[in-house]
């Protein structure tokens, strides 16, 4: 008596990715319904990934003459403890190529990069999958050329649940017009870039800090409770701006601030929601600093005062808040504008890195952890390690089963390595010579250990 296929995945969807993964090699059909089955993908993050999360911490930046891409897990018991620890962590490289990219957002497994060519002029959008050792790298419509292009604002990448779709969603400044936009590429069998007018109302257009900004994605933040949303700071710190995943919409979303205008304002995913943290800095600002830059110009003595907290758990018909506060007076936490946060199970961790350590605070069990010779475990010499926000994050992470294969499109063609390289060079080539934008397409990659590698490519 043999059991139904369809119990037989329900058992599977319910273990560890290692047991799963060495299970799918007894037959190729098997392999086939974990690997590249969309519906058992889903069923697995639910039934078993997103029940088991784990912290990541990653150090972006120039190792010799490289740059490279660096992970290390947490354990959790390293946010538990209640006393400072000195860790030497285990770092090691983790992308398959060198190319040293922005980091645009991390969803159900799936991390999204933007990388630039050499010449620094047209960049190219690089989702990548740990466990699967795949990379999809999607072209974007078109560059900043003569005028008839665009200078990028800010990005986001996630998934709308409703649909079973990812997206990425860019947000730019078009020259010829001087007015911003919204594209968006929809993964899929029939994945295409689609463009969207920005809210009559643009003044409130996201905020870039230094560079692009980039999106925090939230699985609940859309249409009825479920269906994914992305949150982007604007100019105005009272003001977020929100993009529907599912209906394609914008929406501003007006903070309750009652906070003193010393303080900064940061936002996370926290189970699901989106998290606004107002850090209020306790001593004054230096002489001359006025309330837009007082943050950027606090005094070197100034300190961590107070975290406000608040949770945004509705917002269709009436804005539903949560809040709470946390009193740090105690602990003499210097301020820094990199201060960023992450939730984990019920913990929300504040964390930063100064060029010899990284630190983080566990809000909830009020427990500093500082972590030590980061560095040392990279690089062969002692060097200090760069404190800029776009160098470095912590993420929630899960794992993800399915391959990168299922978001291709049905007009995708098998190639060689040395055929994706040409195609890809002359890609970038038209663009820059094209006279009026239009989308180009993307490419496929795997780095697989154990099988022959594949590829593939496709265009509009």
């Amino acid at each position: 008596m043999s059991l139904p296929i369809e119990l037989i995945l329900e058992f599977l969807s319910r273990l560890p990715i290692e047991d799963l993964t060495r299970l799918s090699c007894a037959s190729k059909y098997l392999y086939n319904s974990v690997h590249q089955n969309p519906q058992f993908g889903n069923s697995h993050l639910i039934n078993y990934s997103q029940k088991h999360p784990f912290l990541v911490f990653y150090i972006n930046r120039r190792t010799g003459d490289k740059p490279c891409l660096y992970k290390n897990l947490f354990h959790t018991r390293d946010i538990h403890d209640d006393h400072t620890d000195n860790y030497n962590l285990g770092f090691h490289k983790t992308m398959p190529y060198t190319n040293r990219g922005k980091y645009v957002g991390f969803c159900n497994g799936l991390v999204c990069f933007k990388q630039k060519n050499k010449g620094g002029m047209a960049f190219v959008f690089d989702v990548y999958n740990f466990i699967t050792r795949e990379l999809l790298r999607i072209v974007p419509p078109f560059i900043h050329h003569r005028g008839n292009g665009y200078t990028l604002l800010s990005h986001g990448f996630g998934f709308d649940s409703l649909n079973n779709e990812y997206k990425l969603v860019l947000i730019v400044f078009i020259l010829e017009t001087r007015c911003p936009k919204c594209f968006v590429y929809t993964f899929g069998k029939k994945s295409s870039w689609k463009d969207f007018d920005f809210p009559d109302d643009y003044n409130f257009y996201p905020r870039p800090v230094n560079s692009e900004l980039s999106a925090t994605f939230t699985s609940y933040g859309g249409t009825g409770g479920g269906g994914g949303a992305l949150f982007w700071m604007t100019i105005d710190r009272r003001v977020i701006l929100l993009f529907d995943l599912h209906e394609d919409k914008f929406q501003y979303i007006r903070i309750p601030l009652e906070s003193p205008v010393t303080s900064d304002t940061k936002l996370f995913e926290h189970k699901g929601f989106l998290g606004v943290a107002i850090l209020e800095m306790k001593s004054p600002v230096v002489a001359g600093a006025t309330t837009s830059n007082a943050i950027s110009r606090c005094a070197p003595t100034s300190t961590l005062e107070k975290v406000h907290l608040k949770i945004l758990k509705a917002y269709k018909d009436e804005q539903v808040w949560i809040k709470e506060t946390f009193d740090l007076s105690p602990y003499s936490i210097p301020f820094s504008s990199n201060f960023r946060l992450v939730s984990f199970s019920d913990h929300v961790l504040l964390y930063w890195v100064d060029p010899k350590t990284f630190r983080f605070f566990n809000l909830h069990r009020k427990c500093l952890k500082v972590v030590r010779n980061i560095a040392a475990c990279i690089f062969d010499k002692k060097v200090l390690l760069s404190d800029k926000a776009e160098d470095y994050w912590l993420n929630c992470e899960v794992g993800n089963i399915s391959s990168l294969k299922t978001l291709l499109p049905e007009r995708a063609q098998k190639s060689d390595r040395a055929g994706i390289d040409s195609i890809m060079k002359k890609c970038l080539q038209q663009m820059w010579i094209l006279q009026q934008p239009r989308t180009v397409g993307g490419v496929f990659t795997s780095f697989y250990k154990s099988k022959t590698n594949e590829h593939y490519f496709f265009d509009d």
